[in-house]
């Protein structure tokens, strides 16, 4: 008996330091889906409280567009934040580029974790934890204008 009180003790304790380790984690990312084709980018921003897209014009005498601005359900951080519980960002480069390819898919990423921060270039470049964020970001904005980022 003194061992199930035991195990059921531990199992608590190991539940609550990861749920306290995920209220610790502070984050922001900002991604810029730059569209040249059509003068325009598209900006995501989302925190531990909210997300809000922008649509940026890239042309002169135009105004920029909110197209979602609204606070994350408790579900919605959960995800977000086991993804990025898990994402190291010291493994991620600072450009993943194909030099081969002008125009094209180009972002811009600033991921901040904690008092960690990481800058990333991504033009028409793949690569698999960044398509997961995406997916991630992706099941979060629900009917709004999903990034887009193929394996090619």
């Amino acid at each position: 008996m003194k061992f199930l009180c035991f195990i059921v003790l531990c199992l608590a304790s190991c539940g609550s330091v990861k749920n306290d380790r995920m209220k610790e984690l502070r984050y922001t990312i900002d991604i810029w889906d730059r569209d040249y084709s059509l003068a325009q980018t598209t900006k995501y921003h989302i925190d531990n409280d909210s997300l809000v897209i922008t649509l940026i014009s890239g042309l002169k005498g135009e105004s920029d567009k909110r197209l979602v601005g609204r606070g994350l359900e408790d579900s919605e951080k959960e995800r977000i934040q086991l993804f990025l519980g898990k994402l190291d960002l010291g493994k991620l480069n600072d450009r993943y580029i194909n030099d081969l390819i002008e125009d094209g898919d180009r972002k811009h990423l600033v991921i901040q974790l904690n008092n960690d921060i990481k800058k990333i270039e991504i033009a028409n470049y793949y690569q698999k934890n960044i398509a997961e964020l995406f997916q991630t970001i992706n099941l979060t904005i629900g009917d709004g204008p999903k990034i887009k980022y193929k394996q090619r």
